[in-house]
């Protein structure tokens, strides 16, 4: 069953919770996991049982006509969804290849750069929310934090990576430490579900 079709479900994922370490708990994950996620996946399909006109619709295009309670729930859904496809167990060289290198390279001044950006910025955001690195319409690639369940798709962008930002991602393996937590993050990097993102949007 697709997890972005109504009713929602939970996505299956590709790896056991216990796989982040040492970079994140096995406890955070599962709490991540199976009580935030499963939490708006559960608000989500209360909210929406209510809205018929919209349950047949694909849920990019719902979080484009909604807000309130069911837009945060909606777009918690599918920032979470669209996460733990973003990351998998740590590599030891976990290095970015092909089509997001070239990327990185032009557009952040190679991988060091882009890494001091995404620590920095995520760092710098007050409250909870999400990071992502985006295309634009015209072509260009864009870093940007968005607040609460704010995302890109919303403003006519398409996310090709994130990092999940609310205080129940990192809190119990780093306290208040964020920076620590994104710089972990490279780590844990899918750069190949990346590239196979930007192979979607280029065919």
């Amino acid at each position: 069953m697709n997890a972005l079709i109504y009713p929602y479900t939970l996505p299956p994922l590709r790896y056991h919770f216990g796989d982040f370490e040492p970079y994140i708990s096995e406890w955070t994950m599962d709490i991540h996991y199976n009580k935030n996620h499963a939490g708006y996946v559960r608000k989500a399909n209360s909210l929406m049982a209510q809205r018929p006109d919209l349950q047949h619709l694909p849920l990019p295009y719902v979080l484009s006509v909604v807000d309130g309670p069911l837009f945060d729930a909606l777009s918690q859904h599918w920032n979470h969804t669209f996460y733990w496809k973003t990351i998998r167990p740590p590599n030891v060289n976990n290095e970015p290849f092909g089509a997001i290198e070239e990327i990185i390279d032009y557009h952040f001044n190679g991988i060091d750069c882009f890494i001091e950006e995404f620590v920095e910025r995520g760092s710098e955001l007050f409250g909870s929310g999400w990071i992502w690195v985006s295309l634009c319409q015209d072509g260009k690639v864009r870093m940007e934090v968005t607040k609460n369940a704010d995302n890109p798709l919303v403003h006519g962008r398409v996310p090709i990576i994130t990092q999940d930002l609310w205080e129940h991602a990192y809190h119990c393996d780093y306290g208040t430490n964020r920076s620590d937590y994104l710089r972990a993050s490279f780590h844990l990097m899918d750069w190949a579900q990346v590239n196979e993102r930007l192979e979607q949007l280029s065919s």
